[in-house]
């Protein structure tokens, strides 16, 4: 046998003893011609921090928590799957089996938590949101009326506490409790009812826009929080304030805000965005057992906060679906990546969106999280002409902008006029740069307009 053939044989002799062994290990990533899913089972800590078990307006049933809780869930990809004709999903090939490890914090461990908020804590003006919250009217739109009489409580006071130091210390002494932060875990705070309990909000206020250099989070009622989570080893806050250890941590504070992010600061009308449904959100704590005319009745505490767990904390934060698909499937899997940016500028808004977009800051983050890959950027603006300005605005009224396309009348599909003009444009000779392995089309909406 000719050197060359017996060589090849042993190859491939090799390949098949690595494949079996493989097999034998359960090794289950790739199986050429058929869908895959990757299970995991995780674990999930949830503490309780502030709040008690029982069955009180503001106490913790845990059966009604409970059974609000996924056991399994298969993730999907969300944009192919919004496009599909419903019930279809295109599974991503990863599933979760979820074990809940729930604990009530004791009374040693929440007194010195919330010591640390009162030390934490900064007083500060009322936001905008607590005070819509006591006149139960958007003062970004309308003036006050007044103090509304359907609130449990008037707002007259407000402190800002870091968010960064809350979850450090939240990490720092979460062995106390036997919980190991390398699983995800939520801690549900409540610190209303202490006699130490100050109305307050969480802020991160030391990362300006790294582009126009505007404190969104020390200047905007609208970046004020009740929740926090996921800082690495690696993000500073200051002067040694970085964590020391990998923690996955949470935290949702119902006793903190209201804010404007859930406009919770709304208990009267049912339907903010107008289309003709019940907006489901969680009050602040001390609305849960009001007898006040609210929009909804405020009696599942433990319920509530079960859906928080749900949708909010696994379903979005802990495993959740991506919006596009996560493999890059050109001819080979690329090396090179490039950004193709390109940016709508409106004229009333006066700077050119692509002078305040740094690219560099953008490569090297992206370089971080695929270091195999090489990233670069180009840059460019385009015309806002009307067809543009309808497809953007169409998100708001429902306007058909592309009448010759049947996924433009379809009212239900949010964005489709976007994704028409977006694809159209990239049908534009010289559109693409060409010189990567593979390019990816970004259009970003420099327009005019106002943030609360």
């Amino acid at each position: 046998m000719p050197k060359l053939i017996r060589y090849a044989a042993l190859v491939l002799a090799s390949l098949a003893i690595s494949s079996c062994s493989l097999v034998n290990r359960g090794f289950q990533a790739f199986s050429p011609g058929n869908s895959v899913e990757i299970g995991q089972d995780l674990t999930i800590n949830i503490v309780f921090v502030g709040y008690k078990q029982g069955n009180g307006a503001q106490q913790i049933n845990l059966e009604e928590f409970k059974k609000i809780l996924p056991s399994k869930y298969s993730s999907i990809n969300r944009y192919p799957t919004y496009y599909l004709t419903k019930p279809a999903k295109e599974l991503s090939g990863n599933s979760f089996t979820y074990n809940y490890n729930i604990k009530f914090a004791p009374q040693s461990f929440e007194d010195a938590f919330f010591a640390q908020l009162n030390q934490l804590a900064q007083p500060k003006p009322l936001t905008l949101y607590q005070q819509s919250y006591n006149c139960q009217a958007d003062l970004a739109l309308d003036p006050c009326p007044g103090d509304a009489s359907n609130i449990s409580k008037k707002i007259t006071e407000n402190y800002w506490i870091d968010a960064f130091q809350t979850e450090k210390w939240l990490a720092e002494n979460a062995g106390q409790l036997g919980i190991d932060t390398k699983n995800y875990t939520v801690f549900f705070i409540n610190w209303y009812g202490r006699s130490d309990f100050k109305h307050h909000v969480y802020v991160k206020t030391d990362e300006p826009d790294p582009d126009t250099g505007f404190n969104f989070g020390e200047l905007l009622s609208s970046r004020k929080m009740s929740a926090w989570g996921g800082s690495t080893p690696d993000d500073r806050q200051g002067a040694n304030a970085s964590l020391s250890k990998v923690a996955r941590i949470w935290f949702h504070d119902l006793s903190a805000g209201p804010e404007a992010q859930s406009n919770n600061w709304d208990i009267t009308n049912a339907d903010l965005d107008g289309d003709g449904k019940t907006d489901y959100r969680m009050p602040p704590i001390w609305e849960y057992g009001s007898t006040q005319t609210t929009y909804r009745p405020f009696n599942n505490l433990s319920g509530d906060l079960g859906r928080i767990t749900r949708y909010v904390a696994i379903n979005l934060l802990f495993t959740p679906s991506p919006l596009y698909r996560v493999a890059i499937t050109p001819h080979q899997m690329p090396d090179d990546l490039l950004l193709n940016v390109n940016f709508y500028n409106d004229p009333a808004a006066g700077d050119q969106g692509q002078d305040l977009f740094k690219a560099n800051l953008t490569t090297e983050l992206l370089q971080k999280l695929q270091p195999f890959n090489n990233f670069t950027a180009t840059i460019r603006g385009l015309s806002y002409d009307a067809k543009a300005r309808c497809s953007f605005e169409s998100q708001f009224d429902g306007t058909v902008c592309y009448p010759e396309y049947r996924l433009s009348q379809d009212a239900s599909l949010l964005g489709a006029n976007v994704f028409i003009d977006n694809l159209l444009e990239m049908k534009q000779a010289g559109f693409f740069q060409g010189g990567a392995d593979y390019e990816v089309p970004v259009f970003a909406y420099n327009l005019a307009g106002k943030i609360p």
